[in-house]
């Protein structure tokens, strides 16, 4: 702010938006909301695909019994899990500290 100028209505409005402006662009540097959502993404689609998988018996869940196929299931989506869980922890450090987790071209 200038502090010579007499404050107006449209200068202090200027200065609200643009501190508005400022603070979101903190907020979603910091959070890191794109990253999340596409790892999101990804572990959902991928316990999706072993859903559908195990229902229909195909991929590595062929020639299972039911009990052995709910049981692989488990373990490969708990690794899902793990890994986005990891994934998560990676986003949480501060960027110096972060090894930078492979993201989406674009």
């Amino acid at each position: 702010l200038d502090t010579g100028r007499q404050l107006t209505w449209q200068s202090i409005t200027l200065t609200g938006i643009s501190f508005a402006i400022t603070v979101a662009a903190m907020f979603t540097g910091y959070y890191k909301y794109r990253e999340r959502s596409y790892f999101l993404q990804q572990t959902a689609d991928a316990i999706e695909e072993e859903a559908n998988a195990v229902m229909l018996g195909v991929g590595a869940y062929a020639d299972q019994l039911v009990d052995q196929a709910m049981s692989m299931f488990t373990q490969r989506v708990e690794a899902i899990r793990n890994e986005q869980r990891r994934r998560q922890q990676q986003l949480d450090q501060p960027a110096e500290h972060a090894q930078e987790p492979s993201q989406p071209a674009g």
